[in-house]
């Protein structure tokens, strides 16, 4: 490519860009006239968004959680949290750990639900059961405030150990923190930097 072409094509971008780009509105009218998106964000089943009304779900539990996720951060209204809870209902109820640790956020929070601290407990504890190291890990930390149940920091220290193992890098820090104070197992301080430094 010449330098005439270069500058030619870089003015075609900037045109495209000022003419659909220019703001929020005018880009989301450019993605619902590709077809790529729907007029309140979400992306068309055609690419991998939710069905349209009638249609089965066949997006991947895991797609439906951070679909959900992504609708609830950009629109807090009942309707769309109505709409983004339904789909994080359907993967968790499909065995998605996301979908289950997203719904015990919501039930802890208040969001969508009324707050719930055991009925989150009981989702992360299915979650952790399926290999999930967030939920595993977010047991530790209710353990330890004694959220939904007892302060128990034995099983605080067991569940951030559990996660730290699975790969979870803040649990590895809560280990090296329980370590250092002796919370819920006996103090060792040269332990608490081994695991501070681990890789």
């Amino acid at each position: 490519m010449n330098s005439s072409q270069f500058e030619l094509m870089k003015r075609m971008i900037n045109e495209h860009t000022a003419e659909h780009a220019s703001s929020p509105e005018k880009a989301r009218a450019y993605l619902v006239k590709l077809g790529t998106h729907t007029p309140d964000g979400d992306l068309t089943p055609e690419y991998g968004g939710p069905p349209r009304e009638g249609e089965q779900d066949r997006r991947e539990p895991e797609a439906m959680v951070s679909q959900a996720l992504a609708r609830a951060e950009r629109d807090t209204s009942p309707e769309s949290l109505a709409k983004a809870a339904s789909w994080i209902e359907r993967a968790a109820g499909l065995g998605e750990p996301r979908g289950m640790v997203a719904m015990a956020d919501w039930l802890d929070r208040g969001v969508h639900y009324d707050a719930d601290p055991r009925r989150a407990n009981g989702l992360l504890i299915r979650a952790a059961g399926l290999g999930s190291a967030e939920a595993t890990f977010r047991l530790g930390e209710r353990h330890e405030k004694g959220i939904g149940g007892a302060v128990r920091t034995r099983d605080a220290y067991l569940h951030y150990l559990e996660a730290a193992l699975r790969g979870h890098l803040p649990a590895r820090g809560e280990v090296a923190r329980c370590l250092e104070h002796g919370i819920g197992v006996g103090q060792d301080a040269d332990a608490a930097e081994i695991w501070r430094g681990r890789p």
